[in-house]
Parts: C-alpha cells; structure tokens; sequence
C-alpha cells in the first residue's frame, strides 16, 4: 500500500469495509436458514456453511481474487467433530465466529 495517495487508500479501505460488510451478510443469511431448519451447531455444519458461503461470493464473482483468496486462507475451520462450545466458538477465525454466533443469539422465525 506504500505509495498510494490518501484518496487512493481511502477508497482500498472502502473496498474491503464493503467486502466485509458482504461477506457478513452471505453468513447471516446462510446460518440463519440453517438455524430456522432446526439444525444444530456443529463444526461439521460451521465448515459446510464456510463453503456454501465461499461458493456464494466466488460464483456471484462481485470481489477482486485477492480478497476472495485472503479471505479463504485465513477462514480454516477446525478438523473437529461434536458441536462447539462457547470457549471454541471464540477462538474462531472472523469468518467462522458470526457463522456460530448466528446459532448462540437467534431467534427462530
């Protein structure tokens, strides 16, 4: 980023804010639906949300790969089985944690 002018980090910063922000709402709405499907926390269902929701954003191909990359090399959800508990849940990556915390404080529609 050395080299780029305030307006042109400004506008790298907005980027990522409104990756974030996206790849925020692509896991609500996928854990939400699972959730309201009655299923239970798992890290087997954490790890298969993880990849419905990278196949959402990769296949609507709305974001530059290097973002897309970053985020799913530091997303790497835990080879466990069982269902989590509150301790586990918050050593999650930021991606895996809204996927758990979804399940902690929804309520079922």
């Amino acid at each position: 980023m050395e080299g780029l002018t305030r307006d042109e980090l400004l506008a790298v910063q907005r980027g990522r804010a409104a990756f974030q922000a996206d790849v925020g709402r692509v896991v609500r709405n996928i854990a939400e639906r699972h959730f309201s499907a009655g299923e239970q926390l798992t890290w087997q269902l954490i790890r298969d949300i993880r990849e419905e929701v990278l196949a959402d954003l990769g296949l609507a191909a709305r974001w530059p790969t290097d973002l897309f990359d970053e985020l799913t090399t530091a997303t790497a959800i835990p080879r466990l089985d069982g269902c989590p508990t509150e301790d586990d849940i918050g050593t999650l990556a930021w991606f895996g944690r809204p996927i758990a915390m979804v399940f902690c404080h929804a309520k079922p529609v």
